[in-house]
């Protein structure tokens, strides 16, 4: 299995990629519907629990700014049952990351 290589996704450090994208923000945390980030996490659990019960689990660490994932990973490894939100504005960065997690 081969490594994702960060060359192959150049990004502009200082740039705005929010300058021509549009984001919908939430008005509090629990207005989020955690379960469209998480859905096999929320699935597994749901069919763990009893089904009549509504799953509310949150995330407990957010990784604001989260570069190249490398907290995001290492605290994945250590709270393999904790949810871990992750947020970065450049697409770029995002589309390494996601190929990183797949791997």
């Amino acid at each position: 299995m081969g490594r994702t290589k960060r060359k192959y996704h150049g990004i502009r450090a200082h740039s705005n990629p929010l300058s021509d994208q549009l984001f919908d923000y939430p008005v509090s945390p629990s207005a989020i519907k955690w379960e469209d980030f998480y859905p096999e996490f929320y699935a597994q659990h749901k069919t763990q629990s009893d089904q009549t019960s509504q799953v509310t689990l949150v995330p407990e660490f957010a990784d604001v700014g989260c570069g190249f994932g490398g907290l995001t990973v290492s605290l994945s490894t250590l709270f393999p049952s904790t949810l871990i939100f992750a947020m970065e504005i450049r697409e770029k960065v995002v589309d390494y990351v996601q190929e990183r997690i797949i791997k």
